[in-house]
């Protein structure tokens, strides 16, 4: 049986379009409770989000009058299968936004249950058979908690912003890709909007139990919409500036080099120490940062080139956004010019390059690299370690933005600390959510391009809620997104806090400008 038409206005009129859903994706998706797994019941009509008692009141008095049964979100598996056969369902989802602040206690709990079964199966490994049993019991156990959790639903960077709606959290986004990868789900305009509505943070899958398969499932799932010639138009006009322009912004490829304009001569395709990628962003929107970065690396006494105007795009966010086939293609293409050069290392102070050089060439793409990665970040800490670099005192309150790609995604927490913290008389603090659970800027993964104002109030918001409190004079970050997206959200929001970059931050120290 199915809601008439105009029960469902009805209910709009109660608590508003945006919190009656009735689209397929969002019954698949609240439809994953124990109990419609568990026992096959028919799928609800529609599913609901009161925002106050008095609306779960009209509710429930609806659906007395109209004879529908209500389902409450948080009671799945107590609800009784011969009560709903043939019965118009509706799930009333009046569960609070999951918080960071308070997913910690579930999560060390779920973390004790895990480490509890995965000790009985190490311990069972000489008896094979009793070994799979074992397994298998874990993964189911690790699903059925799947279920009923909260943690990468309270640890979505996007959620907040789309009403705690589970379907745009990092489960609902999830579940959608599984669905979606299996045949399950038609390649619909919402689900490929919700499966891009994504900044790849990794901050739900670094708490997750089943541990990065969100994240790899929501790139399997962008690359399967490529395939169809589905992308989402934003993405394709990024892709086509990349191949035929060299980077995302289609600009000409002269413009990279005005940063080295009065700067000592790079010297091009000469055997050299160090080969300095700036990078799309870097060179062509924060020459400063590049001109920062340089100076730095010139100060250590290297050998330094640069590919110049012919450096073009590292292709992360070909590969993000599901553009595989080109971003092999441009990866090939990049990793020959370096090649050329004869450089030993290439050193970027763009988190996105380096995890694109570190990571996705050689794990996605099955590139190997002939030459060292290093992160500024690591090439300083380096400097500092051997005595090679000493900063003079700087007098700042500063705290430091973990970068997702940089910090999640290759596990670079200690160097730039460890930079930071080497500059005589600064005052470094830490914001409550850092390293491994740092909340995302909202800049990644192609989100601020696809959703520019989404991406901006999250920027906002670590700002706000993180940041500000600590009374610091600036918010120190290594990546360029973070860069950019905190600098929309000061000038916008007007902040009373400066962004640096951590090259900018050391030249700063160092007096080199």
């Amino acid at each position: 049986m199915v809601l008439k038409p105009e029960v469902i206005e009805k209910l709009v009129q109660i608590i508003g379009p945006t919190n009656v859903l009735t689209d397929f994706e969002d019954i698949y998706v609240y439809s994953f409770g124990t109990f419609f797994i568990r026992q096959k019941t028919p799928l609800p009509d529609a599913v609901v989000k009161p925002r106050s008692i008095e609306e779960v009141a009209k509710v429930r008095e609806l659906a007395h009058k109209e004879n529908f049964i209500i389902v409450s979100r948080e009671r799945l598996s107590d609800a009784k299968l011969d009560k709903m056969v043939m019965k118009k369902l509706v799930i009333l989802d009046t569960a609070p936004p999951p918080k960071l602040e308070t997913l910690k206690e579930k999560l060390d709990k779920i973390k004790e249950v895990t480490t509890s079964h995965k000790r009985m199966i190490r311990r069972a490994r000489p008896v094979g058979c009793w070994t799979l049993v074992l397994e298998m019991i874990l993964r189911s156990r690790l699903i059925s908690q799947c279920q009923e959790c909260t943690i990468c639903s309270g640890y979505c960077t996007v959620a907040p912003y789309f009403n705690n709606i589970e379907t745009w959290s990092s489960k609902g986004r999830f579940l959608l890709t599984k669905g979606f990868i299996k045949g399950e789900l038609e390649p619909s305009k919402k689900l490929i909007d919700i499966i891009y509505t994504c900044s790849l943070c990794g901050l739900c899958f670094a708490q997750c139990i089943q541990g990065p398969q969100i994240d790899s499932a929501i790139l399997a799932a962008r690359r399967k919409i490529v395939e169809k010639g589905l992308a989402p138009e934003e993405f394709k006009i990024i892709a086509n500036n990349i191949l035929e322009f060299g980077n995302p912004s289609g600009l000409p490829a002269n413009q990279r080099i005005l940063w080295s304009k009065g700067l000592p001569k790079i010297i091009h395709h000469k055997r050299n120490d160090i080969l300095y990628w700036a990078g799309c962003t870097t060179s062509l929107r924060f020459p400063a940062i590049a001109k920062s970065t340089f100076n730095i690396l010139k100060e250590s006494g290297r050998n330094v080139t640069s590919l110049g105007a012919q450096e073009g795009c590292c292709g992360n966010l070909l590969t993000l956004t599901g553009l595989w086939n080109e971003a092999k293609k441009n990866a090939v293409k990049v990793v020959k010019k370096i090649k050329e050069t004869g450089i030993a290392t290439l050193v970027t102070g763009c988190s996105g390059c380096y995890r694109a050089f570190k990571k996705l060439y050689p794990e996605l793409l099955g590139i190997e690299l002939p030459f060292e990665v290093l992160h500024i970040s690591q090439f300083i800490d380096s400097l500092i370690k051997k005595g090679e670099l000493e900063a003079n005192p700087l007098k700042l309150k500063v705290t430091y933005q973990d970068p997702c790609e940089l910090g999640r995604h290759c596990n670079i927490y200690d160097e730039p600390r460890s930079v930071i913290k080497s500059i005589p008389h600064l005052q470094f603090l830490e914001m409550p959510f850092n390293r491994n659970n740092a909340r995302c800027c909202g800049g990644g993964g192609g989100f601020l391009a696809f959703h520019p104002r989404v991406a901006i109030n999250a920027a906002y918001d670590r700002m706000r809620m993180d940041a500000l409190p600590l009374n610091v004079d600036a918010v120190i970050t290594a990546c360029p997104a973070c860069y950019m997206n905190f600098s929309y959200a000061i000038k916008l929001n007007r902040l009373p806090v400066k962004t640096y970059d951590i090259a900018q931050l050391v030249e700063l120290a160092m007096k080199l400008t």
